[in-house]
């Protein structure tokens, strides 16, 4: 009985990733970013690498898009025309987790929307989803930062 558990487990994901890799030119609009975690990128593209995972993802989108994949304790990287731009995450003691992704996500998307540079927009979200992290009560900004 286990094993059919196993195998619907294991259908169900397999036809999840095949309607993710055929929905994917959708989800961005022709200059945004799409961005996911490291193991939806694997998982979706089928490749173990996730550089080439992301370059992947990168050529099922629209023109101009960018594939964004957040890391965890290994930073954040994204694809796009330009090529291939990667950041490393400061070394933390990690006190909680949850909401680590969508802390990144507004880090990264206030500094693109504010002219910043791939660069500086990947390692802003970085840094923000890191702080959050390490933090109790969380802090999303640094003291430095705040008015």
């Amino acid at each position: 009985e286990g094993d059919n558990g196993v195998a619907a487990l294991l259908g169900h994901v397999t036809s999840a990733a095949g309607v993710a890799m055929r929905t994917l030119p959708y989800t961005a609009t022709i200059a945004g970013p799409a961005v996911w975690a490291e193991n939806e990128t694997t998982s979706i593209t089928g490749r173990s690498d996730v550089r080439d995972a992301a370059r992947a993802m990168l050529d099922l989108m629209p023109e101009g898009a960018m594939a964004v994949v957040k890391r965890g304790p290994h930073g954040a990287l994204a694809a796009s025309v330009a090529g291939l731009v990667e950041v490393a995450a400061p070394a933390v003691k990690v006190i909680d987790t949850i909401g680590a992704g969508d802390v990144f996500n507004a880090g990264f998307l206030a500094a693109l929307a504010a002219g910043k540079s791939l660069e500086d927009s990947l390692a802003a979200g970085t840094a923000t989803a890191s702080l959050a992290v390490s933090t109790y009560p969380r802090r999303y900004a640094p003291p430095e930062s705040r008015s």
